[in-house]
């Protein structure tokens, strides 16, 4: 059976085969709210933000000292393995796929932390006992699948907006920048998606620079022959960049710095980590090169 290739939001589960051009399934991670909450320590957290915190609305929240330590049928621990065990073997089980002894390949942006790494990886290996797995970064796999070796890659994601530059198949994480600025931002604070723009430094911290700030600061920061190539090839991803309006005031904001961008079409971090997987990541020696974990391993750990 060909690996099995899974990109993981915090909204969205994207599940196939490698060497497939699109995936067999995509699983809105909502659909399992209801059947777990987590206990969350007080914050200044509005009540809305803290109930889809609890109910698992959504996965992955950034700061996993939000919730209540321990290990009872409420902590993150145990409560997290759970549900990305429900999430992980629904998707086996609707595919008619069997789990035992298949080559997992996640694809996963930076910002999703080594906790929650490690969970999905222990769900996988000690509990439906997949053969081994593997984390591919999804900026390298988006601009694999533009046909490109360099980009800046844009996800204007649930949590954050991220901006990762890939240069010849390198994620220069140093330069990476990211805003909280995101769909949940627009979704907690009940307004238009146009307020993703707003630049009012009285209202917002530092970490809630706009998208096109994000840019505008990258750019002068980046060393001089980096700018053109990864500017003339930035690549949209996420929820939010369905939004032709929005990636043209992004441009638009960019155009008015004298900084001249222009955005190229990718298939997505999936089909490209899907390619990548069946034509180069499958040969004999190149899985142990990029982290792979076997079972047999992982279980003396």
């Amino acid at each position: 059976m060909p690996p099995v290739v899974i990109q993981v939001g915090s909204c969205i589960f994207k599940f196939g085969l490698a060497g497939e051009s699109v995936p067999l399934t995509t699983l809105e991670t909502s659909e399992f709210a209801h059947k777990r909450h987590i206990d969350v320590l007080p914050n200044e957290y509005s009540s809305e933000e803290n109930r889809a915190i609890s109910k698992l609305e959504y996965l992955f929240h950034p700061n996993i000292l939000d919730f209540k330590p321990g290990n009872d049928l409420h902590s993150f621990e145990y409560t997290m393995n759970l549900h990305i065990f429900d999430i992980l073997h629904y998707m086996f089980k609707k595919l008619r796929i069997n789990a035992v002894n298949a080559n997992v390949v996640l694809v996963a942006n930076s910002m999703l932390n080594q906790k929650y790494r490690d969970i999905l990886r222990y769900q996988l290996l000690e509990k439906l006992h997949a053969k081994s797995t593997v984390f591919l970064e999804e900026p390298l796999m988006a601009t694999l699948a533009a046909g490109t070796r360099s980009a800046l890659v844009v996800d204007l994601g649930w949590h954050f907006a991220l901006v990762e530059p890939v240069y010849d198949l390198r994620v220069l994480r140093n330069h990476s920048k990211w805003s909280k600025r995101g769909a949940k931002w627009l979704s907690l604070n009940n307004v238009d998606v146009d307020l993703l723009f707003d630049t009012n430094d009285d209202i917002y911290e530092n970490d809630e620079k706009t998208p096109s700030q994000l840019l505008i600061e990258l750019y002068h920061e980046l060393p001089i022959d980096l700018r053109k190539p990864l500017y003339e090839t930035i690549i949209f991803a996420g929820g939010l960049a369905k939004n032709e309006q929005l990636i043209q005031t992004i441009l638009q904001n960019l155009k008015a710095e004298n900084i001249h961008a222009s955005s190229v079409v990718s298939l997505g971090a999936w089909a490209g980590a899907s390619i990548y997987t069946d034509t180069v990541l499958s040969k004999d020696g190149n899985w142990n090169s990029m982290g792979r974990i076997k079972r047999e391993n992982y279980i003396t750990l």
